[in-house]
């Protein structure tokens, strides 16, 4: 402590953040990248969005403020120190295409499993992929869900589940309660992964580490866990990342001013207004005396019309909003649109004559 006074007193620190101790200082930010440094990770996705989501694209792509889903995924874990990820997922050979540019720097993706997601169903088949590629896992291994989004800090989870000496770990926000279980992830030593054949679920390998007798450990660190299974949770998702901007989470783009994220090529003209919390993605063009009321979140190519107001709702990539039109608590996305703030029926915007919202191919539109 006398050190630390000193180094600080003397200004010899030049603004460096100070430590009480190592065990702090491996667990601060500037460190915590190599705390997973060597450790593999695999990542499973399934097919789960439904209804209006289904049509914006395969579910590990779907966009989440300018990246695919997977991606930030992919991100948290390298921001833990993460650099090897082996995955099996649905749309197998798209997903594969999309990372094979070097999508996350510093991070290798290697995709096992058959191209055919429908031969494919639940993580005990998706473990099976991992055997099928031959790949030897030396120590115990992070299981990750692919489309569930958490601010758990993974390499916390990981030291966790070393220092129980567990067979397998879970995440659970309350130690004592097995149904309190999260689907995000776990953590398993390789010796064990044959064990899990037919399982459907992170709760189901719960209860089959039971029936082999497995040394179990339920790590307690609070976390949230975000799904996009519905356009519901999809807009929860969006506007939670919004309003409480994680530092590995942010929105594509720049804040053009707080709560106003806007992706490359955004324009908003001079003369519309825009109250945040709001998201514009690639393309989107804002024209004059149009006005959007966040939460809201408008997709690539997205077009505002002349005084619109748009107003807690979410616009799908594509989306033409003509003049004078009114969207107030809506889910707008290919052709088809959803309320927001109840369980209302999905109708298609061509059916409703008097609907001044339709789906259009911006890009061709405007040329």
């Amino acid at each position: 402590m006398k050190l630390s006074h000193l180094i600080e007193t003397t200004g010899l620190y030049r603004g460096l953040d100070i430590y009480p101790d190592l065990d702090s200082a491996l667990r601060a930010s500037p460190f915590r990248k190599v705390m997973l440094s060597g450790v593999r990770a695999f990542v499973f996705s399934e097919d789960q969005t439904c209804g209006l989501l289904s049509g914006l694209g395969a579910s590990p792509l779907l966009d989440v403020l300018g990246k695919p889903f997977l991606q930030r995924v992919f991100e948290r874990l390298h921001g833990s120190g993460c650099k090897q990820i082996f995955a099996s997922t649905s749309h197998h050979a798209e997903v594969a295409a999309y990372f094979s540019s070097d999508r996350v720097p510093g991070q290798s993706q290697f995709f096992v499993g058959p191209d055919d997601a429908s031969t494919r169903v639940g993580l005990g088949d998706r473990l099976r992929d991992l055997q099928d590629a031959h790949t030897a896992f030396a120590n115990s291994f992070l299981v990750v869900k692919g489309d569930v989004l958490t601010d758990l800090d993974w390499s916390e989870f990981y030291d966790f589940h070393c220092s129980e000496g567990a067979d397998i770990s879970f995440l659970s926000n309350s130690p004592s309660s097995a149904s309190a279980i999260s689907e995000c992830g776990l953590v398993l030593h390789p010796q064990c992964s044959d064990l899990f054949s037919g399982v459907m679920s992170v709760k189901d390998c719960h209860d089959r580490a039971v029936q082999e007798g497995l040394r179990i450990a339920l790590y307690p660190g609070p976390h949230q866990d975000m799904h996009s299974h519905t356009y519901h949770q999809y807009y929860q998702l969006l506007t939670d990342l919004l309003q409480r901007p994680h530092q590995e989470l942010l929105p594509v783009g720049h804040e053009a001013r707080p709560g106003v994220w806007m992706a490359d090529g955004a324009y908003v003209s001079v003369d519309a207004q825009v109250e945040g919390p709001v998201y514009l993605g690639r393309g989107v063009e804002v024209s004059r005396h149009a006005k959007i009321i966040g939460p809201a979140i408008l997709g690539e190519q997205v077009s505002l019309g002349h005084k619109s107001l748009l107003r807690m709702s979410v616009l799908g990539k594509g989306t033409v909003v003509p003049q004078g039109a009114l969207i107030d608590g809506k889910f707008v996305a290919h052709g088809v649109e959803a309320s927001l703030r109840s369980a209302e029926t999905v109708v298609p915007l061509t059916a409703q004559e008097d609907n001044p919202v339709r789906y259009a191919d911006a890009m061709e539109r405007r040329a």
